[in-house]
This record gives C-alpha cells, structure tokens and sequence, in this order.
C-alpha cells in the first residue's frame, strides 16, 4: 500500500512539474546571470567613457591655453614689426602700435 501511495505521489509531482512548467520559465536564472554580466560590462564601458571624457575636456583646457599664449606672442611679435615698418615709412613721427580694444591680457577680444 504504501508502494502505491508513493507511486501516484510520484505521477501527482511529475503531473504538478510539468504544469509549473508551462507557468514557469526554468531559464530565469539564465536570463538574470547574462543581465548582470552584461551590466557589469557597460559598467565597465561607461567608467572607461568617463575617463576618456575626463582626459578629452583636460586636453582641450590645455590646447586653449595654447592658444592663448600663441597668440599673444603672435600678437606681440606683429605689433614690434608693425612699429619698426611705420618708423621706417615715417621716420621721426610717433611709433605706431596695435592696441587691442578691451583688456591688454585677452587678444581675442580686440
């Protein structure tokens, strides 16, 4: 008897797995392993974006201090030459000189 009892309990949980199988999906943790992997690899990806984001904006920082500073010295080298020419063309008159309009210090601006 109890042979048999054990038996339909047997039938009664393959019956009730294979329901739960239609319900259920059995690949979840599957599914939840490969989601996180993937996050962890844009994890990865955006902190490296980041950093690149970082070294870019430094870079450009840099490359317009630069530029800055060539251009005053441009700007500086143009106005000597320019003096010398007018002092050559007009000997004994006023050295002419660029002035840039606004602050001595921001070329751009002038």
């Amino acid at each position: 008897q109890q042979m048999t009892e054990m038996t339909e309990r047997l039938e009664h949980l393959k019956s009730e797995q294979k329901e739960l199988k239609r319900s259920v999906n059995i690949h979840v943790q599957d599914q939840i392993s490969d989601s996180e992997r993937r996050q962890v690899q844009m994890m990865r990806h955006l902190r490296k974006v980041e950093k690149d984001r970082e070294q870019i904006q430094k870079t450009v920082v840099d490359l317009e201090k630069k530029k800055q500073t060539h251009i005053k010295e441009t700007w500086r080298e143009v106005n000597t030459v320019f003096g010398e020419i007018f002092d050559e063309l007009l000997p004994g008159g006023n050295s002419a000189r660029l002035v840039p309009v606004g602050s001595d210090d921001n070329v751009m601006e002038g």
